[in-house]
This record gives structure tokens, C-alpha cells and sequence, in this order.
């Protein structure tokens, strides 16, 4: 689906289905299912009218890397995911960044 909205210029709405479709997969453990769709999705965030997109997905991307163990990935999407949201003045993807990141840094030691 995510794919296909893609294709069809209907940024917004790749963006939307893999930002819903992530935590289902996420804990039954499905994590190359939650990292195809978020990727497929990423390159749409920045042509979406929904500015929170770039920060959301990369937050997504982020806590997929947390499950699986990934943390200085982790820590990557992150730390992206709070600059852009900085960027846009989201209060709300800055707060997910943020949460995300201390997590990771928690988990690395880094405090």
C-alpha cells in the first residue's frame, strides 16, 4: 500500500499507512516488514504536505532499531528526528525524538 501511494504522487498517505502500520508488526517481532515500509516511506516525507513526517518516520525507523538491539542507529534516526523537528517547531516529534534518544543513550551508557 505504501508503495503504491508512493507511486501514485500520494505522499501524505505513504507516509500516513507506514507511520499506522509500524507498531503491529513491531511486536510480533516483524522488524524487516517494519523497516521495508518506513524506507519506502522516507523518501516521500519531504515531498508530504504533513511537515511532521521527515521527524515521525525517522522516530519510527528509530524505535524499530531500539527493538532489534541497534542502538547507535538508534541514536541516528534520532537525533535527525529532533533536529528536524527543532527545525519545524513540532513540540510533539521533538518530544518523541527526545524520549527516543534518552532511551538509546540510556541502553549505550551515554547519560
Amino acid at each position: 500500500m505504501v508503495a503504491y501511494a508512493a507511486a501514485a504522487g500520494r505522499y501524505d498517505h505513504a507516509c500516513w499507512i507506514a507511520e499506522a502500520l509500524v507498531d503491529h508488526p513491531v511486536h510480533q517481532g516483524r522488524y524487516p516488514d517494519c523497516r521495508a515500509v518506513l524506507e519506502l516511506a522516507l523518501p516521500c516525507a519531504d515531498l508530504a504536505t504533513d511537515r511532521r513526517m521527515a521527524s515521525s518516520l525517522r522516530s519510527c525507523l528509530g524505535m524499530v532499531d531500539i527493538y532489534q538491539g541497534r542502538f547507535p542507529e538508534a541514536r541516528t534516526w534520532f537525533t535527525e528526528a529532533l533536529e528536524l523537528g527543532r527545525g519545524r517547531g513540532d513540540l510533539r516529534e521533538q518530544a518523541r525524538a527526545t524520549a527516543g534518544l534518552g532511551a538509546a543513550e540510556w541502553i549505550l551508557g551515554d547519560m
